[in-house]
């Protein structure tokens, strides 16, 4: 769950939002934003730690094992930038990635086919979101097919296409979904992606949009 915060240091958005409404909770620790957060609402930490592993989000708290509880009234709490450079690297967890890697390389070797020309995440259409739409289409037998492009992680190169290059593109465990929908609910879909500047790939239907309009028209 992502929050914003200011040159105040204050955190707002969604985490302010259920640290507010919420009692009882003795810390909050949120992501996706990719940003540093490091406040205090209703006396519990309220923390984001940056990205990419770039910052650990720390907060001490003193437990009472017998009434498993939080005793401390203030918890002391700070995000701490982290440089590869200062640890030594942990050859426990090399030995765990090599063992991945050597377990999943036969399989995301794997070849699926080939693809005549690269396909890409270009905006507004997107070569890969068509590709995937049309994908879609045909294993659900829908009408029309819907995807965010946010899912889309990756171009994919012409020539072979591997397991591996499938879940670049798509390295999120989606599910398709079917449903039945309105003309009005397909082009309020539609409508509410482009309020967030996302044009939705589609197949299966053509729509025109013109970003002069007002929202939601």
């Amino acid at each position: 769950i992502p929050a914003e915060t200011d040159s105040t240091r204050k955190a707002r958005g969604d985490i302010a939002r259920l640290a507010h409404g919420i009692k009882g909770v003795d810390g909050w620790f949120g992501g996706h934003s990719h940003n540093v957060v490091d406040d205090v609402i209703e006396n519990a930490p309220v923390m984001v730690a940056g990205a990419n592993g770039q910052w650990l989000a720390i907060a001490d708290y003193t437990v009472d094992p017998v009434k498993r509880a939080v005793v401390t009234a203030e918890t002391s709490h700070r995000n701490m930038q982290i440089y590869a450079d200062e640890f030594p690297i942990d050859s426990a967890w090399v030995a765990h990635v090599e063992r991945w890697n050597a377990e999943v390389g036969p399989v995301a070797a794997e070849v699926l086919g080939r693809s005549a020309s690269p396909l890409d995440r270009n905006r507004p259409e997107a070569s890969i979101g068509n590709f995937i739409c049309d994908a879609m289409r045909f294993s659900s037998g829908a009408d029309i097919a819907l995807q965010n492009p946010g899912g889309m992680r990756a171009n994919m190169a012409a020539g072979t296409v591997t397991r591996a290059m499938v879940y670049d593109v798509m390295p999120f465990d989606n599910t398709i979904v079917t449903m039945e929908l309105t003309g009005a609910e397909v082009r309020l879909a539609l409508e509410q992606a482009l309020r967030g500047e996302r044009i939705t790939q589609v197949s299966g239907i053509r729509y025109v949009v013109n970003l002069d309009a007002p929202p939601m028209q």
